[in-house]
């Protein structure tokens, strides 16, 4: 099912939560996602913002967009939404039998 990692931008308003939640995705998804430094480096398949102000800014056209409102403690909040978007994406995979992309 899926031919290579997700390239995921996280924006935050906070430089620490932006690094804890790629971080998240660099350990919990190894497999999965690859988390990208701005929309500049890489065609990227996912925004996700970590705080309103950081959702409110432009953001690149044709690239889906999804906001997680963060709650505190911050850090433990950010691993556990990167751990359920990695689940997803086995679960996805299971149903055709995949796994992760080489």
């Amino acid at each position: 099912m899926y031919k290579r990692r997700a390239r995921i931008l996280f924006l935050a308003t906070d430089p620490a939560d932006g690094a804890c939640a790629r971080r998240a995705a660099q350990t919990l998804g190894a497999k999965w996602l690859e988390p990208v430094g701005d929309a500049h480096d890489t065609p990227i398949d996912l925004i996700i913002s970590l705080d309103a102000d950081a959702a409110c800014g432009p953001l690149p056209q044709g690239v889906p967009h999804k906001h997680w409102p963060i709650g505190e403690p911050r850090a433990e909040d950010i691993r556990r939404r990167v751990a359920g978007l990695v689940g997803g994406m086995r679960l996805l995979a299971a149903v055709d039998d995949s796994g992760p992309p080489a």
